[in-house]
């Protein structure tokens, strides 16, 4: 477009007018968000719940292989740092100490994720960690979350590479199609 490369992608979940119905590979799995989960797992609920499985999984296999060669180059991927930040500020909400008028808390938190300091955001989250017996736990849950992930946090990494700490452009890219009129 004038000069500059534009990535052109079509929603997934449209048809013409019509939308596709489809499911969360969560939901699919029956996971709680934020539980790890594996591509063989998922491939296996295709199996079990798919309606065209050879169709779908190799759907599944063209999105494995893209976001791949969409991530680092040595293939681990980044936990989205906007979705690791709403986990935080939910357990920033229900820590009274941690609560203050410029959320200086959560500022702490997301400079410590940038410098690579995930241990100390994981140890401060476990200072304050709910019992287990409660119906919301959003400061368990955002332990757990960074805990089940500890070779997904190097945004430091990410930032001297100039790559994105999050999937705002991907996301958005599923909702746009971009012409050059």
């Amino acid at each position: 477009m004038k000069g500059r490369g534009v990535a052109v992608i079509t929603r997934f979940d449209r048809e013409g007018t019509e939308r596709i119905p489809f499911l969360s590979a969560n939901t699919l799995l029956a996971l709680p968000e934020g539980e790890p989960a594996a591509y063989t797992l998922l491939a296996d609920g295709i199996r079990q719940f798919g309606y065209d499985t050879t169709a779908e999984l190799q759907e599944l296999w063209r999105r494995l292989i893209f976001s791949l060669l969409a991530s680092n180059s040595d293939a681990h991927h980044l936990l989205d740092l906007y979705h690791v930040m709403e986990y935080l500020a939910a357990a920033q909400k229900a820590c009274p100490q941690w609560k203050n008028p410029h959320k200086r808390w959560l500022k702490v938190q997301k400079q410590r994720l940038l410098k690579n300091q995930s241990v100390k955001v994981i140890a401060e989250l476990a200072s304050q960690i709910e019992s287990a017996g409660g119906d919301e736990t959003p400061i368990r849950d955002a332990w757990r979350y960074l805990r089940n992930h500890p070779d997904q946090l190097d945004y430091q990494t990410a930032c001297e590479r100039q790559l994105p700490l999050g999937s705002g452009l991907i996301e958005g890219g599923h909702r746009h199609v971009l012409r050059d009129d």
